[in-house]
């Protein structure tokens, strides 16, 4: 019920275009069946910031581009504030979340993760050599 409410609400509070409505009307669906393969348990009213968090981690190791991935947290912010707006939840679990960086520090992040194990090894092996030069 809540859906069909929403998507109300974008068509004719915010005049959002049939097409904007079947985006955020995915992202929603999309988002729901993540939270259902979690945890049948989980109601729209329960989720938190961890949850969707945990989402968009999935979205990025998905190969999801970063403004894809800020379009999807865009949609769960307006259907958060809406169900905030009809008292249908207490507290928005977006209202502190950030998507991730559009450039530079995302392609940082990428470098990062794949190059996790190279680095910690590198970080290793200048440690132990500043042991070996305080001991020896």
């Amino acid at each position: 019920m809540w859906k069909e409410e929403f998507i109300k609400y974008l068509r004719y509070e915010k005049n959002y275009s049939p097409l904007t409505e079947i985006s955020y009307l995915n992202d929603i669906t999309q988002f729901e069946e993540f939270i259902k393969e979690k945890d049948e348990e989980i109601t729209i009213t329960s989720i938190d910031s961890d949850i969707i968090r945990i989402w968009i981690s999935t979205l990025i190791e998905q190969g999801l581009k970063p403004s894809s991935v800020n379009r999807k947290l865009s949609t769960l912010k307006s259907l958060f504030k809406f169900l905030l707006k009809k008292e249908a939840i207490d507290k928005d679990p977006t209202k502190l979340l950030v998507g991730p960086k559009t450039k530079g520090k995302y392609l940082l992040l990428q470098m990062t993760v794949k190059y996790q194990k190279f680095l910690t090894m590198k970080v290793i092996s200048l440690m132990i050599l500043k042991v070996q030069e305080i001991v020896f």
